[in-house]
């Protein structure tokens, strides 16, 4: 019995602190059949021993089905990294993501203690603190969202803003469709018609 008790309180700790990430993380969204995705921060840093940009966002998924982020690119540095954010023996370590899927219904927030996006190889134009753009690709029903980034907080807070709006779905749009209904008269032939 003696040696089951630590074991048990290992997984119980094990379960409480993936439980706890994952509150930290992930949020509710509206349904609306938009993909929202905003920037909450930007901070020049050193990444991995070479100067870089590390950006915190939000990434909402409001239509009906999961949509899965499948690459980043920037004008303001060779290379964007979506970076998983992981303690191991004590020390935070970076692990690049080349996907993330996200639910309907549910928002990831891109931030430490879970996430963090690194742009490395920095250009010019973010070197001197310009605004520049990024380019999120999403699977081939969502597409890809250009979003402007700026150094300078906006009025609701935020350093840039992108939307993909999917709209309402094709029989709730209000428009009227070609739709021609059959009967059983048009199933008969000429011949046996009266």
């Amino acid at each position: 019995m003696h040696q089951r008790r630590p074991t048990l309180v290992a997984a119980v700790i094990i379960l409480l602190s993936v439980f706890a990430a994952r509150v930290g993380w992930a949020h509710p969204t509206a349904l609306n059949n938009r993909v929202t995705f905003y920037i909450t921060a930007v901070e020049q840093s050193q990444i991995q021993g070479e100067p870089g940009l590390l950006l915190r966002a939000v990434l909402d998924n409001g239509t009906r089905n999961r949509i899965t982020l499948r690459g980043l690119s920037s004008d303001a540095g060779d290379k964007v990294t979506l970076y998983a954010m992981r303690e191991i023996y004590g020390l935070q370590t970076l692990q690049p993501r080349r996907v993330l899927a996200v639910r309907s219904g549910e928002g990831v927030e891109l931030a430490p203690p879970a996430y963090t996006i690194a742009i490395t190889g920095l250009t010019n134009k973010a070197r001197y603190r310009k605004p520049f753009s990024l380019d999120l690709t999403f699977n081939r029903a969502i597409g890809t969202l250009t979003v402007p980034v700026t150094f300078l907080v906006n009025s609701a807070l935020e350093h840039g803003r992108g939307v993909i709006d999917i709209g309402p779905p094709a029989a709730l749009d209000g428009a009227d469709r070609d739709v021609q209904w059959m009967t059983t008269d048009d199933l008969l032939d000429d011949a046996t018609k009266p």
